[in-house]
C-alpha cells in the first residue's frame, strides 16, 4: 500500500508542473458555465449602418460593482440597440440575469458608456447610462438608476432619477465620470459627448470658441444632490468639434485636486485638464505633451513605471502587421498636416501614445520604445496587476465591423458618407457596404516587464480569440486574489476571462483595499494609496472609469513583488492621510474605515535642490528657421535635413577672461558673435563679414588660431539641403580675428560646395599647425549618395590646402558624416580621427606620420552601423584614458534595427529619371518591408501603378518584389543594425560598447555634454535631442527634456529624474556647452528655431 500512495504521490509531483506550463494566465470561460449570455446584437439595414451613424462599429460598454452588498462583483453590460443587461454573481463564477426584475433595461435608444457611483451616499451603487444616436433629444436623455437596495424579499431594484437630479443630459453622450472637482465632499459629474456631424471647410479659430449644446462636454456640480451645468464657468471646452471617446480622471499633478483627460477623434486635439483650485480647469495639453494620437479613442492613466506619477495612455487604429499597415492608414502628407498646426490643431499622429508623467507638468511620449504602440483599432485600455508582480500590465481590447480606411474602400466610404450627409444615400451603397472586408482581431494584453518596457504576451497569456471587442473591465469576480477580464464583444456572447494565476501557484501576492468614508462620496473616490514593500512603492488611485465606455467601482487591487509589505499610506479625498503598519499580511482584503483611521493632515513635501536651476542670463539671440519642404524634394527621405542648427563654438574671443559664444544661423538669418559680460550676460557683437553671409546655412563652427597669430578665428561650416547641388552658399568659409572684428578670408579655403555637418581641428601632420577635418552631410537632393568630407591641411598661415587624396583617400566616400573628433587612442602622440554618420558605423582612422588609414576593425571591434549623430569624449571610469559617448537615432519609433534584423536602404535611379530613390526597409514582425505606402512608391516611380494598381496587391511585398533582378543588382545598399545611443569603453585602446539607461534613447540624440554635474567627483553624461521635421508616419520624436544620467565613476549610469534634474527643455537640441561664471557654471542648449535654454549648475 506505501508503494501505491508513493506511486500516486510521485505522480502528483511529476503532473502538476506540467499542468501548471500548459494552462495559460487566461481561460475564457462558456455562457453555459457563467450564465452570462450578453450580446450586444448589431445587424446592419439600410436604414442603419456605418454610413448613416458614423459610430455604428463602437460597441458597448462594461460596469463591474457590488450592487448587492453581499461581497461579490456583480456586472452590468450596455447594449446598443438590446436591452442592457445586469448580473447578480452567484459566486463560483456564477451569474443570475436580474435586468427586468431590478428595471435597470434602459429604454430604446443607442446606448453606449456606464458609469457605477453611489451618488447618495446611502451605501448602494448606482448606475449612470449615456445616451446617443442620430435621434431625437428626448430619446438621448441620459439615464441615472438609483439603487432602492432590497426589497422585503432581499431583491434590489433601481429608479432613474436623471431628470428629477439635473443629468439626463440629451448630448450625444459616450461616457461619463463622478467625481469631486470641487473638493466639497460631493461628487460631480463630466459627461462626455461627441459630434454626429462632419464639419467641413470651417475656420478653426472661430468654430474652437463655440459652444454646441449637443456635441459639447458637459460639467455639472452636485448641489445637494441636484446638478447644475457649470460646463462654460468652469472653463470645460464644449465646441462642435469634440469627438469625445474616452475621459479619465486622475490627479495628474499630485496636488490633491482631481484633473481630467479627454481623448477625442479626428482633428480636434485631446483636452488636458488641470484643476486651478478654483472651481476651473485649464487645457494645458499643449504645453505638457509634444504631441497626441490622432484618433483617439479608449484610454487609461495609471502610474505604470511606479515612482508615483500617474502616466497617460491613449489607443489609436494602428496595426502592428505590416500588410494591415500598408492597407489601413492615415494620409501622410506633410503639407496638409503642417497646415492644419498652422489652424490652431496639435501634433497628433495615428498610433497609441504612452505618456510618462516627469513630474514636472511635462510628459514624454514612450509608446514605441515602450512596446505598446501598435494594437490595431483599439477601444479599451485597461492598466492592472494582472500576474501580482508588482507591476501594472495593459490589457488593450480590438476590433472594428468593417475596415473602414482599408484604402481600397476609403474613398466609396468618403463618398458614401458625403452623400448621407446631403440627404442622397442610395440602395446600393447598402450593398456596396456588404463588400468591405470584416476583419475580427485578437485583443492585447503586454506583460509589464518594468524600466517602461512591456512584453506582447496576448498568445502566451490565452487572448488568441479573434472578434470585435469594446468596453472592458478588470475585477476579482471569484474572490481568489487576481484579476478577472470581462469585455463586451459585439455579435457575439460577452466574455469572461477568470485569471489562473493564483491557480497556477506563480500568481505572486496581492492585497485588496476597500475604502470608506462618511458623507456622499461613501466610496471614498478621489483617494490614493501608497503601498511601501522591500521592493519599491505601488502607487494607485481611487477612480472607477477606465478605459472605453465602462467603470470598475471595487477594491482596489495591489499585486505584490514581495512576501511582505512595509506599511502603507492612504491619502483620503478631503486631505487627510493615514499611515497602516500593523496586521499587513498579504493576499488578504482589508476594508479601510475613515471613521476608525487615525489621520492627519497632509504635509507637502519639501522642495528638494535640483542639479540644475533655470538661468536669467541675457542671451540677445533667437534661431529662426525659414519654413522648407525637404520632402518636396525627395519624399522618400525619413526625415528633413534642413532643420540642423544651430550650433555653437565657443572661445574668449576678445581676451577679457570670460568665454564668448557664436551660435550659428539659418538660411537667411547670420549667425551672431556674443560677447559674454562680468555679469553674466551677453551682448551682440555686431560683425559685418556674417551678415554678408546669411544666405549660407551655418551646420557647424569651430574658434581656432588658423593664421598662429595668438587670437581665435572662426571656421563656419556651411550645409543644409535646401540648396542646388554646388549652390555658391554651401561654400565654407574662414573668418580671420582681427582686434575682434571677424573678416571672411577670401583665399584661405579650396572652392568646394558641398553640405557640410562638422568641422574638427588638430595639427594631423606634426608641423605645430592646426589642420582641419571637414565632414560632408549630403548631396542636396541626391540623399544618400556619398558626399566628399575632407582633410585641409594648414600651412601655418592659414591657408588651407585640400589633402584627402593623398593623406586620407578614404574619407573622400566615408559617408554621410555628421560629426567627429579627434583622439591620441595608442598613444603615440598622433591624434586619430573617429568619425560618425547615418547609415555609417563610428569609424577610425589611424594617423601614422599624418597618413589617414581606415582601422575601424581594429579600435572599435563590435561597432555597428547605424543613424549616429553625435560624438563626446571623457574619462567616464576613472581609469585614465578617454572614452567616448556616441548618439544615436534612439528606439522610441517605428523603425527598429538590430544585428538580426537590420534597416536598410536600397537606393539608385531605377526609373532613368535623373532622380534618387531610396527605399528604407524595415522588420516587422520577423520580415523586412519597404516602408513606402503604395501612394508614395507610385509617386517615386510612376511605372509602378501599372504592377499594384491597388492597395492590397502591394501590402505584402519586399524590396526584392517591388525591383527587378537588374535594378536589385545595379543598386546600392545601406544598413542599419542598432539605433541605440552607447558609451564606449576604452579597453588599452580597444573600445567596447555599453549600454546606457532606457532613457538615453527616448529620442535622436544630437548633442552631448560630459561633466560632473552633481558635483560628486564622478563623470555625468547629458543628453539633448529630438526631431520634428519626420515623414507623418514616423512623427515627432520629442520625449527628451535633457537626459542627466549621473554616473558612479566606475562605467555605470542612472537616470535621473526631470523633477531631480531640474531641466525641462522643450524642442530639438542641436547643441550643448557649458560655460564656467562666479566659481560655478551654466550650460546653453542651443534649439532649433527657438531662443537658447540656459542652466546654471
Amino acid at each position: 500500500m506505501k508503494r501505491v500512495w508513493l506511486f500516486i504521490g510521485l505522480s502528483l509531483l511529476v503532473f502538476l508542473p506540467v499542468f501548471s506550463q500548459q494552462t495559460k494566465l487566461f481561460s475564457l470561460l462558456p455562457a453555459e458555465k457563467t450564465g452570462i449570455t450578453f450580446n450586444n446584437r448589431l445587424p446592419e439595414s439600410p436604414q442603419l449602418n456605418i454610413i448613416t451613424y458614423e459610430y455604428f462599429y463602437n460597441g458597448g460598454g462594461v460596469a463591474s460593482g457590488d450592487f448587492n452588498n453581499d461581497g461579490l462583483i456583480d456586472l452590468y453590460f450596455t447594449s446598443n440597440l438590446q436591452p442592457n443587461k445586469m448580473y447578480l454573481n452567484k459566486g463560483n463564477l456564477n451569474f443570475e440575469d436580474i435586468t427586468k426584475k431590478s428595471g435597470t433595461e434602459g429604454r430604446r435608444g443607442w446606448k453606449t458608456g456606464v458609469s457605477v457611483v453611489d451618488i447618495n451616499g446611502d451605501g448602494w451603487l448606482d448606475i449612470y447610462v449615456c445616451y446617443s444616436g442620430d435621434v431625437e433629444p428626448e430619446k438621448r436623455r441620459n439615464q441615472l438608476f438609483i439603487n432602492n437596495g432590497p426589497s422585503s424579499s432581499g431583491e434590489i431594484t433601481f429608479k432613474d432619477k436623471a431628470m428629477e437630479m439635473g443629468v439626463a443630459d440629451e448630448g450625444y453622450s459616450t461616457q461619463s465620470a463622478f467625481f469631486d472637482y470641487d473638493n466639497d465632499g460631493d461628487l460631480d459629474l463630466f459627461v462626455l459627448n461627441h459630434n454626429i456631424k462632419a464639419l467641413r471647410n470651417f475656420d478653426a479659430s472661430f468654430v474652437k470658441k463655440m459652444i454646441d449644446p449637443d456635441a459639447g462636454d458637459r460639467l455639472y456640480r452636485n448641489d445637494n444632490n441636484h446638478f447644475t451645468d457649470v460646463t462654460v464657468k468652469a472653463g470645460i471646452i464644449s465646441n462642435p468639434l469634440g469627438y469625445g471617446l474616452s475621459v479619465i480622471v486622475s490627479d495628474l499633478n499630485n496636488d490633491g485636486w482631481a484633473d481630467l483627460y479627454v481623448s477625442n477623434d479626428y482633428v480636434e486635439e485631446d483636452y488636458l485638464y488641470i484643476n486651478n483650485r478654483d472651481g476651473t480647469f485649464t487645457d494645458s495639453l499643449k504645453d505638457q505633451l509634444g504631441h497626441i494620437s490622432n484618433f483617439s479613442m479608449g484610454a487609461d492613466i495609471a502610474d505604470i513605471n511606479n515612482d508615483g506619477w500617474p502616466d497617460i495612455y491613449t489607443l489609436d487604429m494602428l496595426p502592428a502587421d505590416n500588410k494591415r499597415q500598408k492597407l489601413l492608414y492615415a494620409p501622410d502628407n506633410y503639407e496638409l498636416y503642417n497646415n492644419t498646426l498652422n489652424n490652431g490643431f496639435y501634433h497628433q499622429l495615428m498610433r497609441n501614445m504612452l505618456q510618462v508623467n516627469n513630474g514636472n507638468n511635462t510628459f514624454s511620449e514612450t509608446g514605441q520604445l515602450s512596446g505598446i504602440s501598435n494594437t490595431d483599432w483599439s477601444w479599451s485600455a485597461l492598466f492592472a496587476d494582472f500576474n501580482n508582480d508588482g507591476n501594472k500590465d495593459l490589457f488593450v481590447s480590438n476590433g472594428y465591423a468593417r475596415d473602414m480606411i482599408n484604402r481600397d474602400f476609403v474613398k466609396f466610404y468618403a463618398s458614401e458618407r458625403l452623400k448621407h450627409l446631403r440627404g442622397e444615400t442610395e440602395d446600393k451603397m447598402f450593398t456596396m457596404l456588404q463588400g468591405i472586408p470584416s476583419t475580427p482581431l485578437h485583443n492585447y494584453i503586454f506583460e509589464n516587464k518594468g524600466n517602461l518596457q512591456f512584453k506582447d504576451s496576448s498568445m502566451d497569456w490565452g487572448l488568441e480569440d479573434e472578434n470585435f471587442s469594446h468596453g472592458s473591465v478588470y475585477t476579482d469576480l471569484d474572490n481568489d486574489g487576481d484579476l478577472d477580464l470581462v469585455i463586451n464583444r459585439m455579435n457575439q456572447v460577452a466574455a469572461v476571462y477568470k485569471n489562473n494565476a493564483i491557480e497556477m501557484g506563480n500568481g505572486g501576492n496581492y492585497i485588496n483595499l476597500e475604502l470608506q468614508m462618511p458623507g456622499q462620496n461613501k466610496n471614498a473616490l478621489g483617494a490614493k494609496v501608497k503601498v511601501f514593500t522591500p521592493n519599491g512603492t505601488i502607487t494607485q488611485e481611487n477612480y472607477p472609469v477606465h478605459g472605453f465606455q465602462s467603470s470598475m467601482q471595487q477594491p482596489i487591487h495591489f499585486g505584490l513583488p514581495s512576501v511582505t509589505i512595509d506599511s502603507i499610506a492612504v491619502y483620503w479625498p478631503d486631505g487627510k492621510m493615514e499611515i497602516i503598519k500593523k496586521n499587513l499580511r498579504v493576499s488578504k482584503s482589508i476594508k479601510l474605515l475613515y471613521e476608525k483611521a487615525n489621520v492627519s493632515s497632509i504635509v507637502p513635501e519639501p522642495s528638494k535642490k535640483t542639479v540644475f536651476s533655470s538661468a536669467t542670463t541675457a542671451i540677445p539671440f533667437r534661431h529662426t528657421e525659414e519654413e522648407t519642404n525637404d520632402f518636396k524634394v525627395q519624399p522618400l527621405m525619413t526625415n528633413m535635413l534642413s532643420y540642423s542648427g544651430p550650433h555653437i563654438a565657443k572661445a574668449d574671443v576678445n581676451k577679457d577672461g570670460l568665454e564668448d559664444v557664436f551660435i550659428g544661423g539659418s538660411r537667411g538669418h547670420a549667425g551672431q558673435l556674443l560677447l559674454q559680460q562680468a555679469n553674466g550676460d551677453f551682448v551682440l557683437s555686431v560683425q559685418k563679414g556674417f551678415e554678408q553671409d546669411s544666405a549660407s546655412e551655418d551646420v557647424d563652427a569651430l574658434f581656432f588660431d588658423a593664421d598662429n597669430d595668438g587670437d581665435v578665428d572662426l571656421y563656419v561650416v556651411s550645409g543644409g539641403y535646401a540648396f542646388e547641388e554646388n549652390d555658391a552658399a554651401l561654400q565654407d568659409r574662414l573668418y580671420i580675428n582681427t582686434n575682434g572684428v571677424f573678416e571672411k578670408s577670401l583665399d584661405a579655403l579650396p572652392i568646394e560646395t558641398k553640405s557640410g555637418s562638422c568641422v574638427k581641428a588638430a595639427d594631423v601632420n606634426g608641423d605645430g599647425n592646426l589642420d582641419l577635418f571637414i565632414g560632408s552631410r549630403v548631396i542636396p537632393g541626391k540623399y544618400p549618395e556619398t558626399p566628399e568630407s575632407m582633410l585641409l591641411i594648414n600651412n601655418g598661415k592659414g591657408i588651407f590646402t585640400n589633402r584627402t587624396a593623398s593623406l586620407a583617400p578614404a574619407l573622400q566616400k566615408l559617408g554621410m558624416v555628421t560629426d567627429a573628433l579627434w583622439m591620441d587612442i595608442n598613444k603615440d602622440g598622433q591624434l586619430e580621427l573617429i568619425v560618425c554618420g547615418e547609415w555609417m558605423k563610428v569609424s577610425c582612422f589611424e594617423n601614422k606620420n599624418g597618413t589617414l588609414t581606415d582601422a575601424t576593425q581594429k579600435y572599435f571591434p563590435d561597432s555597428l552601423e547605424g543613424w549616429w549623430n553625435r560624438l563626446a569624449t571623457a574619462d567616464l571610469d576613472n581609469d585614465g584614458d578617454l572614452d567616448l559617448v556616441a548618439a544615436n537615432w534612439g528606439t522610441n519609433s517605428q523603425i527598429k534595427a538590430s544585428e538580426k534584423e537590420p534597416a536598410t536602404l536600397c537606393y539608385g535611379d531605377f526609373d532613368k529619371n535623373g532622380s534618387i530613390d531610396p527605399f528604407v526597409s524595415c522588420y516587422v514582425q520577423g520580415k523586412s518591408y519597404p516602408m513606402a505606402s503604395r501612394d508614395e512608391l507610385t509617386d517615386q516611380i510612376v511605372s509602378l501603378r501599372q504592377r499594384f494598381p491597388n492597395y492590397e496587391s502591394y501590402s505584402e511585398v519586399t524590396i526584392n518584389e517591388i525591383l527587378t533582378a537588374d535594378q536589385l543588382q545595379s543598386a546600392k545598399q545601406l544598413k542599419a543594425s542598432t539605433f541605440e545611443t552607447v558609451w564606449f569603453e576604452n579597453k588599452k585602446g580597444v573600445f567596447i560598447k555599453h549600454l546606457l539607461p532606457v532613457q538615453a534613447n527616448y529620442a535622436p540624440v544630437y548633442a552631448i555634454g560630459i561633466d560632473d554635474y552633481n558635483n560628486d567627483g564622478k563623470a555625468d553624461i547629458l543628453l539633448g535631442g529630438n526631431i520634428e521635421k519626420t515623414r507623418i508616419k514616423i512623427g515627432k520624436i520629442d520625449a527628451n527634456y535633457g537626459v542627466l544620467l549621473t554616473g558612479d565613476g566606475k562605467g555605470n549610469f542612472n537616470y535621473m529624474p526631470q523633477l531631480s534634474s531640474g531641466l525641462n527643455v522643450n524642442g530639438c537640441v542641436k547643441d550643448i556647452i557649458s560655460l564656467p561664471f562666479n566659481g560655478k557654471k551654466r550650460i546653453l542648449f542651443s534649439v532649433n528655431n527657438q531662443l537658447p535654454a540656459v542652466y546654471n549648475y
